[in-house]
């Protein structure tokens, strides 16, 4: 075996804090990432290398000269007896991060140390466009008899047209819009993920740690599109350029929009 693999025989260190703890052999190795002492982000030593490294970098060795029942969760860093693991996505969780990791996979189709991929700017615009047709059917649904019905009639008056009546009967619809835009966008992003647009070209909006966006972010990201609009539309094309396609209202309320 691989004489850096912490399977191997010798004296190990790991540090907690400031201070180096050891040395230790395997099988306390294997009990310090049981108690959580040991994770993936702790620095770890032995004789004869030159620096400390994380426990990441080298733990492949220790799961593979390991005892069977010995696996690392991919979630906590710690070993674990396999029988109380479970494998979602060809990765392994213990019995304590198995709830959340189902769930999180559930409910954000998001599971730890998976690669996200980022939906960049003509699938997203393919996505609005799509809900530009649905919230366009929903609003002319009420336009059109309103339009038809009273606003119509109130210009072809025979006697002086009531343009009070026009204007405030317009500027209802137009508030009717605006409303009726905002409650579509932040009901369906705070309860699915993703409009019915971003839902059918199979994409989610999430936090950028991957997680659910509340209703608050929802409301926030929403209103920040003006910012966009507001900009000439530089702040959409800016998906097309970002690392991350983020435009400008996901720069705002720190979201990403992934495929799923």
């Amino acid at each position: 075996m691989d004489d850096d693999a912490p399977g191997s025989e010798g004296q190990w260190y790991y540090a907690d804090g400031d201070a180096p703890k050891g040395p230790l052999g395997v099988e306390e190795i294997r009990t310090a990432l049981r108690d959580g002492r040991i994770r993936p982000n702790t620095l770890v030593w032995r004789e004869g290398w030159p620096q400390w490294r994380l426990w990441s970098d080298v733990s492949a060795g220790f799961t593979a000269g390991a005892d069977p029942a010995d696996l690392t969760c991919v979630e906590c860093g710690r070993a674990w007896p396999a029988a109380s693991m479970i494998e979602i996505a060809g990765r392994r969780v213990c019995v304590q991060c198995k709830p959340s990791i189902v769930q999180r996979v559930v409910e954000q189709g998001v599971f730890p140390g998976v690669d996200r991929t980022y939906a960049g700017f003509w699938i997203r615009f393919a996505a609005t466009f799509l809900d530009g047709i649905v919230v366009g059917v929903a609003y002319n649904a009420v336009y059109l008899p309103v339009y038809f019905g009273v606003m119509l009639p109130a210009m072809r008056s025979t006697e002086e047209p009531n343009m009070r009546v026009f204007l405030a009967v317009f500027g209802l619809v137009w508030l009717f819009g605006i409303v009726l835009q905002a409650g579509y966008e932040i009901w369906m992003v705070g309860r699915w993920g993703g409009t019915l647009g971003k839902l059918a070209c199979r994409l989610r909006i999430v936090t950028a740690d991957g997680g659910r966006v509340s209703y608050g972010r929802a409301t926030g990201r929403h209103f920040a599109k003006y910012l966009s609009q507001f900009t000439m539309g530089i702040g959409y094309l800016l998906a097309a350029f970002d690392r991350e396609k983020r435009a400008l209202h996901d720069m705002v309320c720190d979201t990403r929009v992934v495929r799923i």
